[in-house]
């Protein structure tokens, strides 16, 4: 779990600070990787990987869906 929340936070802070979505879209995002996150154990750094890989792509398509030129204001 905090492999995910990490992982969607950074997303979400790098789109951010790149002027693609705006900082209230950040929580959206991140609350979007987490519902879609399923909790499992964690028994070798493989798996840490593939939650942090598998997150950061759900932060992508979230970021894709908030992310709209005429939204992000300069």
């Amino acid at each position: 779990l905090p492999a995910a929340l990490n992982a969607a936070n950074e997303e979400a802070v790098s789109a951010f600070l790149a002027g693609r979505i705006r900082l209230t879209d950040i929580p959206r995002v991140i609350e979007s990787v987490m519902d879609a996150h399923e909790t499992r154990a964690v028994s070798s750094l493989e798996v840490v990987c593939e939650v942090d890989r598998r997150s950061r792509l759900e932060a992508a398509r979230e970021i894709e869906r908030v992310a709209a030129p005429s939204r992000v204001v300069a």
